[in-house]
């Protein structure tokens, strides 16, 4: 059997809510059952992860929680839903908005209708000089 390695994203919902930090501690070296999930209304391309009868989560996508490193260190709504959807997403990015704000991520000005990267973000997040 091929090993692989991959990130498995939204284990406080699934049947490990109760304890989803002790798993995902512990979580190295298990073995999984992928189950794509084609009928999924939210995405078609889900893929579930199973561990025995327990629905852990589903396996991320690569890229999507770096969205924001394809915008500018300011940027509008406007510019994300303009990156949203070359990166095949729907729908509007509002939401995604707020998360990032409230994690410390960027810093919204309402008077200019922009959001400013973080010093946090930004040092994360560098890229390598050319």
């Amino acid at each position: 059997m091929e090993k692989i390695r991959f990130d498995v994203v939204g284990l406080y919902h699934w049947d490990v809510r109760d304890r989803w930090k002790e798993y995902a501690t512990e979580a190295v070296g298990r073995q999984l059952v992928l189950q794509p999930q084609p009928e999924n209304v939210k995405d078609p391309y889900a893929v579930r992860a199973r561990e025995g009868s327990l629905h852990v989560g589903y396996v991320a996508v690569p890229g999507r929680r770096n969205l924001m490193e394809f915008l500018q260190d300011t940027f509008t709504l406007d510019d994300l839903n303009t990156v949203r959807r070359a990166q095949g997403m729907k729908g509007d990015g509002s939401a995604l908005l707020r998360k990032w704000v409230q994690r410390g991520y960027c810093t919204f000005d309402p008077s200019t209708q922009q959001y400013t990267k973080s010093p946090q973000f930004l040092a994360k997040h560098q890229k390598p000089a050319a």
